[in-house]
């Protein structure tokens, strides 16, 4: 597969850096603020309607519908490491300081501007702190809320301890230019960590089902596959290194939404499938001597699609209505430390 210029290897392998160099153990009692910020954009590409009445397909009009999408999301947080033994972190702090996802949706049906659809979301971890002990005996984060601070139990369960984006790393001793790839479950991993760097913040809106959308979540990061995850040591220079790398991957789900039961009684029901596929190409920048990162960077080309296909009986008879709507765009995003 033909690679970006970046990751072309450099004629000449000047500097070849030990491992040891690379490591994400910041000072025991240190803290790191870090500032994640994400947009993404997208547009209608296409959209279809299919009704079929006794296995039988129906002449349907197909409206000409333009469908644009953009979505920012903002999250700041502030990590203290409490416990750093031998170079691992055993014992760290997250305040959730401030969570805030906004969308705008911007649809035209047969040259017509419809109603704008703007939202916006919180989470309820906004504001509280979370202590994050490692097991060294199950190999697994224990979280709990940090000293009087009182949330459900429940935010607890999908975030991520830490994400120091250590995974994106050499693993061994590198020359300036040379390349490695993660492996099948790294990789899966690694793309979860860049897409959610910290876990499942349950962002809902007012009117949002928070166990739906939960679901939802949990469907779409254990649905992952990756194709290619590749790296590259690009340069060495006044104690920083500079890592960048490339990113092939999808996710794919369907789920049975709970209809109302008036519908049920009818004899209703409804199968809803998302895809999703994703090219990301990003930087890492690593400080060497505090042995954390400076900063990280990304684009990712994306296609989306959703369908919906309902059943059941009609006055007409059996009736199946199949949607589709597909989705092109991109997502910018960036860490930051204040």
């Amino acid at each position: 597969m033909y690679l970006p210029q970046v990751f072309s290897l450099a004629p000449l392998l000047l500097l070849v850096v030990p491992a040891g160099d690379f490591k994400y153990a910041p000072e025991e009692g240190s803290k790191i603020q870090r500032v994640y910020t994400s947009v993404l954009e997208m547009e209608l590409i296409e959209a279809e309607v299919e009704i079929v009445v006794d296995g039988e397909v129906q002449d349907a009009p197909q409206p000409e519908v333009e469908v644009s999408v953009r979505q920012e999301s903002s999250q700041q947080v502030t990590d203290t490491f409490e416990k750093v033994a031998d170079g691992n972190i055993l014992v760290l702090t997250r305040a959730y300081e401030a969570l805030s996802h906004s969308e705008s949706v911007e649809v035209t049906v047969n040259g017509e501007e419809q109603d704008g659809q703007d939202s916006e979301s919180e989470s309820d971890l906004e504001g509280l702190t979370v202590r994050f002990t490692f097991d060294e005996e199950s190999g697994e984060w224990k979280k709990a809320w940090f000293e009087d601070d009182e949330g459900d139990e429940d935010l607890l369960e999908y975030l991520e301890a830490t994400t120091g984006y250590s995974f994106l790393l050499p693993p061994g001793e590198i020359a300036v230019g040379e390349e490695w790839e993660l492996d099948d479950d790294e990789a899966v991993q690694g793309l979860r960590l860049l897409l959610d760097p910290l876990g499942e913040l349950n962002m809902l809106g007012e009117e949002d089902d928070s166990e739906e959308e939960l679901a939802t979540a949990i469907l779409f990061r254990e649905g992952i596959e990756t194709e290619e995850f590749l790296l590259q040591l690009k340069s060495m220079e006044d104690g920083q290194a500079v890592i960048v790398f490339k990113v092939e991957g999808s996710t794919e789900f369907e789920q049975t939404p709970e209809l109302p039961e008036e519908m049920q009684a009818m004899g209703m029901e409804v199968l809803e499938g998302f895809e999703l596929a994703l090219e990301i190409e990003g930087e890492l920048v690593w400080d060497l001597a505090a042995q954390h990162m400076i900063s990280l960077e990304y684009t990712s080309e994306l296609e989306m699609l959703n369908s919906s296909t309902q059943s059941g009986s009609g006055p007409a008879g059996e009736v199946e209505i199949t949607q589709s709507q597909s989705f092109e765009g991109e997502i910018t995003f960036e860490v930051t430390l204040q």
